[in-house]
């Protein structure tokens, strides 16, 4: 369920504002194009794969805690695929297509705007969440192969 809600409030969508600025100053690639939502939705169905496997393995553990911590497993894979389509390339958000945290792209008046280090805060707190969380994943694969 949530990962539903998810694509629907979160999906690719184009900002017009962006595009409109874009077009007047002669950029080229302007909107989200078919692998914006094709990147996105895979994103989405690999997370969805991982949170239906996790539940199944809930409901079939019979008490086994190898396979709670698979489960486990499998809802951090979940999680980490949400947090994956979180924000957009910083490429993409330049050309107009939004999506995930980012519901609006920001049409500078000039380009030097994206040099600044304010524009990349949300990035960087994006790729050091998904960095720890792979690093937790890693850590929890080895703990799970290492108990087998």
């Amino acid at each position: 369920v949530i990962t539903a809600l998810y694509a629907v409030f979160m999906a690719p969508r184009d900002d017009p504002r962006t595009i409109t600025w874009r077009q007047a100053h002669g950029g080229a690639e302007q909107g989200c194009h078919a692998a914006d939502y094709v990147g996105f939705y895979l994103i989405l169905t690999a997370s969805s794969v991982a949170g239906c496997a996790a539940c199944l393995m809930l409901m079939n553990s019979c008490g086994s805690a190898h396979i709670l911590s698979a489960a486990g497993y499998a809802l951090l894979n979940w999680f980490q695929g949400l947090i994956a389509a979180i924000l957009p390339a910083h490429e993409r958000a330049k050309a107009g297509c939004a999506y995930g945290m980012m519901q609006k792209t920001f049409a500078p008046l000039e380009l030097s705007t994206y040099d600044k280090a304010d524009y990349y805060k949300e990035y960087y707190g994006v790729i050091i969440v998904r960095t720890l969380l792979f690093l937790a994943g890693l850590i929890w694969m080895q703990h799970l192969m290492v108990r087998r």
